[in-house]
């Protein structure tokens, strides 16, 4: 339940994060190579479609022109990104809370060797690890001399991190104001936390209480829809909902990439689901039929998107 707090706790580290961004552009670094799994990954997306990063094939071009390319897979498609990489200007971050993922264990050795060849005893400057304290990959960095060491939150789960140092090391590299992005959160989303809140005063117990109501009446299912800067939010919270809540049997299915078709709606395909629609305030609002469920969260800014994760992992 660390995550409750890092509105609070991560604002000390912030300093060292942008300190890092501004290192690498000092450098001339030009891709960064993220290479994790799951939840140590998926919140990235959202940071970087919602933050202005270009796609770009498989990479994302940031605003200062670095390329952030994330391997979450050991498919050897996804080292077709070796023909564009100059090792000198790529730094590789092994985002991992233990270490001892399979998938990114693969991708590290097979770049460590890479860079081993290069670079000899230096090799370990092109090299970033973001761990737990004391696992075996904090060893690791520390003994192959890694260019920096980022400890993320021992109690925060992968999928609970989206305000963890995974989600913000990231942030301060797209120039993210992560100092308001966090006030935000403090201000806005925990005063109901630190108080007895009534329940109609609190977001998160009304959004689950709404969604547990219906599923008693057999809308099992949520259907996200977002607009297009914040589309990659639905496979983060997809992968939030059905960890935490997919239980015996019980839960709430939720759906991302769906879209909404009006004929299937007259068909009556949406019967069993709740719809969330998700936008910031300058977005255009997505028309749905009048008679489903439907719960509306409109974003003020860019730099609300830390409530929205927030309110999603209390939901």
């Amino acid at each position: 339940m660390g995550w409750l707090r890092l509105a609070d706790e991560m604002v000390p580290m912030l300093p060292a994060f942008q300190q890092f961004a501004e290192d690498l552009a000092r450098d001339g670094i030009r891709d960064i190579v993220v290479m994790g799994m799951g939840g140590a990954t998926q919140g990235i997306y959202t940071y970087l479609q919602a933050f202005g990063a270009r796609a770009e094939g498989s990479a994302f071009v940031l605003p200062n022109g670095m390329r952030v390319h994330i391997l979450d897979t050991t498919s050897p498609r996804a080292h077709a990104i070796d023909v564009s990489l100059d090792l000198e200007r790529t730094v590789f971050i092994f985002s991992s809370k233990a270490g001892g993922v399979p998938e990114g264990n693969a991708n590290f050795t097979y770049y460590w060797a890479k860079a081993k060849a290069q670079f000899g005893e230096a090799a370990g400057r092109q090299f970033v690890a973001i761990t737990d304290p004391g696992f075996p990959l904090d060893k690791q960095a520390a003994d192959l001399k890694f260019r920096a060491v980022f400890h993320s939150k021992v109690d925060v789960g992968g999928r609970f991190s989206a305000l963890s140092t995974e989600m913000l090391v990231f942030a301060a590299l797209l120039g993210i104001d992560t100092p308001r992005l966090l006030a935000n959160v403090r201000e806005r989303m925990t005063p109901w936390l630190r108080s007895v809140t009534p329940v109609e005063d609190n977001p998160a117990a009304r959004i689950a209480a709404v969604l547990e109501a219906l599923r008693r009446q057999g809308y099992d299912k949520v259907a996200f829809l977002t607009s297009e800067p914040l589309a990659a939010f639905t496979p983060w919270v997809e992968q939030l909902l059905s960890e935490s809540l997919g239980k015996d049997g019980q839960g709430i299915l939720p759906t991302s990439g769906e879209g909404y078709d009006p004929a299937l709606a007259a068909s009556g395909f949406y019967a069993d689901r709740v719809f969330v629609r998700i936008r910031r305030a300058q977005d255009p609002l997505i028309d749905l039929d009048p008679s489903l469920p439907v719960i509306d969260i409109v974003l003020p800014s860019e730099l609300s998107l830390g409530e929205l994760f927030y309110l999603w992992e209390h939901v």
